[in-house]
């Protein structure tokens, strides 16, 4: 019989005394393998076992380096390759200097200090935050900290909203019939229409096969993206949320121009080896592209952003512009696109504004 708490665990031993182990820390062989450093003692009862146990929590809970509480983080957590990445940069990028402190002695201020010396945009600072606070998050429940640090959330931010910077659709459709003429950059034309249309992400595009595609009822089924894997892309029906798994209705005519690739693949977007093309590809090339026709600040994902604003400026319900994107809820879609969601709120007052008036006006006429 074993019994666990955060950082030890109780056995009971063939003559009927009881063990106590607790992680104490780590040490590194000569070839860097990470090993765990453990104290045991042996008592008489439970009873001693549990009361060791406690004693030894609240003694050695700060004892962990704020490195090591990272690499249990990742331990406990099933993560995506690609997730993984993310949150090494940020910590790397935000942490790394307080890495061999005990996680018990961060301060809130300690933080603060390291995000102020940061210059980046406000989503990606926010973004950056959001991660640190829930690795402290982990720790706490872990019991390695008594409470989470709180730290200012910014940082020496630009401020940016990429809404402001999307391209009318007009130059939407400029941008599009200029790729129809760009040979040296295949799939790029279809894809770029595929996005606008559909709203779905890159990713989700680069793993469309045939399949995917009903052309008798015009939808497409996302259920797979291509996604970072440990030495390369891979395909992986491990969406990003379970929102994101969804039929979508597309044009007929959209769908009858993406027929128009030949089938050399199962993958309706293929490469040199007939496989699925990498999204690191599709943004090198998006990249020359916009760059050449003058647009050097926009990127492939913005398409997407074209798609959900021109839905909304429409008055397209906020739930089937989330369900179209993949959002997991509509709050997700609202907090992205306030803005576009305030206007369309204003619109509205004004279209009743109107309504209203005209009605009263034409009573007063009659009065």
């Amino acid at each position: 019989m074993r019994q666990r708490s955060s950082l030890g665990s109780i056995q009971q031993l063939p003559d009927k005394r009881y063990k106590v182990t607790v992680t104490v820390g780590y040490t590194y062989d000569k070839d860097g393998k990470k090993k765990q450093r453990r104290h045991s003692r042996i008592v008489k009862s439970m009873r001693e076992a549990r009361e060791l146990l406690r004693k030894y929590d609240k003694s050695v809970s700060t004892s962990y380096t704020l490195q090591e509480v990272i690499h249990m983080y990742f331990q406990d957590k099933s993560l995506k390759t690609s997730t993984r990445k993310t949150l090494e940069s940020v910590f790397n990028t935000c942490l790394s200097d307080m890495y061999a402190r005990n996680i018990g002695s961060i301060q809130g201020n300690d933080i603060d200090r390291m995000l102020d010396d940061m210059d980046a945009a406000e989503t990606t600072m926010s973004t950056r935050c959001s991660k640190i606070h829930s690795l402290f998050l982990y720790a706490k429940r872990k019991g390695f900290i008594h409470e989470v640090p709180v730290f200012g959330y910014r940082g020496n931010v630009r401020h940016t909203n990429t809404m402001k910077i999307l391209p009318t659709m007009e130059e939407v459709q400029g941008i599009i019939h200029a790729a129809i003429e760009r040979a040296s950059y295949p799939y790029l034309y279809h894809m770029m229409l595929l996005i606008v249309s559909s709203g779905i992400r890159v990713g989700e595009a680069c793993a469309l096969r045939w399949k995917d595609i009903d052309f008798k009822n015009d939808t497409i089924s996302i259920v797979a993206t291509i996604t970072r894997g440990q030495t390369n892309f891979e395909y992986s029906q491990n969406l990003k949320t379970e929102s994101s798994t969804r039929i979508i209705p597309v044009d007929h005519s959209i769908l009858e121009i993406i027929n128009e690739i030949p089938r050399k693949s199962q993958f309706v977007f293929y490469g040199r080896k007939y496989s699925f093309v990498p999204p690191s590809t599709i943004n090198r090339n998006v990249r020359k592209l916009f760059d050449e026709l003058g647009y050097p600040k926009l990127r492939i994902y913005d398409l997407r952003h074209v798609h959900a604003t021109q839905l909304l400026a429409h008055g397209v319900d906020i739930k089937s512009v989330a369900h179209r994107l993949g959002h997991a809820s509509p709050m997700t879609t609202l907090n992205v696109y306030t803005h576009y969601v305030a206007d369309n709120d204003r619109k509205a007052a004004e279209l009743m504004g109107k309504l209203v008036l005209k009605k009263c006006l034409n009573t007063r006429k009659t009065e």
